[in-house]
């Protein structure tokens, strides 16, 4: 296994466990999340399968700690597996991620940062992958916060980003040939625009 792939699987499992961890520290006791924050936690470690069934009923088959399993072998094997295994395999994990989101078993918000670990994968057209890649994050923050109407300048911001992103892919589509490397420009000049127009802290989860 090459190095990008073991520092690809690495970054991964750090994610998904600040996601799922997130999740559950969030329903402990006096929160209110769920019937089994009132136990102990001596209880809920000695009981870890009871816990994960109260909380995913929405879940296709995947408990955190599967999800998790299945993230780490999927960074593990991705080197070996051809580009239509790749993006089967990624799909499904996003599918995954949005239904934990759902559940609440997963923290919408790392829930993003997977997922943009993963459409590189899942989706190799550029601008599909943006056009879904936002349709998600829209999907996660709406799970992540309350309905609220958008500032006079959160408006301004989607504007921009919008406007801004779409040049981004013409730029990039028009001088580059090489799909890959076209990829891995979009990804890297979206990121940094996401942090110019949301600021750092938002750029990973507003878009």
């Amino acid at each position: 296994m090459n190095r990008q792939n073991l520092l690809w699987a690495a970054a991964a499992i750090v994610v998904a466990g600040a996601a799922v961890s997130g999740v559950l520290l969030s329903s402990g006791p006096g929160s209110g999340h769920n019937s089994s924050a009132q136990q102990p936690a001596s209880s809920l470690a000695g009981d870890a399968s009871s816990v994960q069934n109260s909380k995913v009923n929405t879940m296709s088959s995947s408990t955190p700690a599967d999800f998790q399993a299945q993230l780490e072998a999927y960074g593990l094997k991705r080197g070996q597996l051809s580009a239509d295994a790749r993006r089967t395999e990624a799909q499904r994990l996003i599918d995954e991620l949005k239904q934990g989101a759902q559940a609440g078993t997963i923290d919408p918000r790392h829930a993003s940062d997977l997922a943009d670990m993963l459409w590189p994968d899942a989706e190799p057209d550029a601008t599909k992958r943006v056009a879904r890649s936002d349709a998600l994050h829209q999907t996660l923050r709406d799970i992540a916060m309350p309905p609220v109407t958008p500032s006079p300048q959160r408006e301004q911001q989607d504007q921009s980003y919008a406007v801004a992103s779409r040049q981004v892919i013409a730029d990039v589509t028009s001088s580059v040939s090489d799909r890959t490397e076209q990829r891995v420009q979009i990804d890297e000049r979206l990121r940094d625009l996401r942090k110019r127009i949301y600021g750092d802290a938002d750029a990973g989860r507003s878009r």
